[in-house]
């Protein structure tokens, strides 16, 4: 499988945020423990911020954004809005470009992450999503709504570990995971979530060789990465995020191999500093 074209060179990517930008609230999937949700109702600015909800990447996307509505009001939130967007050409309707005006957090739901991609790539009404980032606003996704927060995204066709059975770690072999490009809001890591449930780590390793550039970064269910604009990230949740990095001195890493794998397993409370890429590195 031929490896993404980008309009930059990997040393060039930026492995900070935009200038002023605000947080990432990555969601590996499944249960929302409310002590999770209080830290993203604190980075949004408190419960009277104004949250908006995409829930394009649903099969039920207005069921699916009513029920994260009512999370958030249950915790207290007063101003809470769903996008509504049932085919693509809807997207950039004025009601739903409106929504975002003054908005400090958007939230993009679970579903197919593929859709989300189909539905909002070059609207207008992703543009806006990303002036609230970089203006300092906090973007939260969980499941789809995690995949698509990076530039390389896994689109979840292909093998995984569970294909055959949840403890076997299945060879590493080529057009393994089917990559292609989400939003972009984080350029120097893979994200992959329901991680550890659904044992995907082939998936991810597969994903960081042809990307040997990139950090992997796998999300269990009930837990999530904070982003921020330094490079850096915090885990927050009940359990485990992993991470994989292609050492820069793996001369032998291909597509199919490496010898020199860095494997981190980080808990609630922990933190990761991205690696910096150097010309001489790739």
């Amino acid at each position: 499988m031929p490896r993404l074209s980008f309009t930059h060179k990997p040393s060039e990517m930026h492995l900070e945020s935009p200038s002023g930008a605000g947080h990432l609230f990555i969601i590996g999937g499944g249960p929302r423990p409310s002590e999770m949700m209080e830290r993203f109702i604190e980075l949004a600015g408190g419960r009277e911020s104004k949250i908006v909800i995409i829930p394009v990447a649903s099969t039920t996307p207005l069921e699916t954004g009513m029920r994260h509505k009512l999370e958030l009001e249950l915790s207290g939130c007063s101003d809470v809005s769903v996008i509504d967007c049932l085919r693509r050409e809807e997207a950039d309707r004025p009601e739903n470009l409106s929504m975002l005006k003054d908005a400090k957090a958007v939230f993009f739901s679970g579903g197919d992450q593929n859709k989300l991609v189909a539905f909002l790539k070059d609207t207008r009404l992703l543009a806006k999503v990303k002036k609230v980032y970089t203006a300092g606003g906090l973007i939260g996704g969980t499941s789809a709504g995690a995949a698509i927060m990076s530039k390389v995204m896994i689109c979840g066709d292909g093998l995984n570990d569970s294909d055959i059975s949840p403890y076997l770690f299945n060879p590493i072999v080529r057009e393994h995971v089917k990559l292609s490009e989400g939003f972009g809001f984080l350029e120097n890591a893979i994200i992959d979530q329901h991680f550890n449930t659904r044992s995907r780590k082939n998936r991810l390793i597969n994903a960081v060789l042809e990307h040997p550039y990139l950090s992997g970064i796998g999300i269990d269910e009930s837990t999530a990465v904070i982003v921020n604009s330094g490079g850096s990230f915090e885990v927050t949740g009940e359990n485990n995020v992993f991470v994989f990095n292609v050492l820069p001195d793996d001369e032998s890493s291909q597509m199919d191999s490496s010898s020199n794998i860095d494997i981190k397993i980080l808990k609630s409370g922990d933190k990761y500093t991205f690696p910096v890429i150097h010309p001489e590195n790739q």
